[in-house]
């Protein structure tokens, strides 16, 4: 027995922090954007995973242009089922 299947039920149970999430969204939106965010104009909410904007509404849009983007880096840095689902 591999000591990585002791781990499997907690691998698919477990959802990455909302800090988590929130830190690579802000990363994903620099790099795609170029946009500056901090953790005070994002909320998320784990149970729908959808993020919203608290910020400006030029910086919003910008950001909502870039989303497919956005959400592409997230899922390839969360992973699939840890990534946001949508941003508004």
């Amino acid at each position: 027995m591999h000591i990585s299947s002791l781990f499997e039920k907690y691998k698919i149970q477990l959802r990455p922090p909302q800090e988590s999430v929130v830190k690579a969204f802000c990363g994903a939106a620099e790099q795609e954007t170029g946009i500056i965010l901090t953790k005070q104009n994002i909320r998320y909410n784990p149970h729908s995973r959808i993020l919203s904007l608290t910020t400006r509404g030029p910086e919003k849009s910008e950001i909502l242009l870039a989303q497919k983007r956005i959400l592409a880096v997230l899922k390839k840095t969360l992973g699939e089922r840890d990534a946001p689902k949508g941003i508004v």
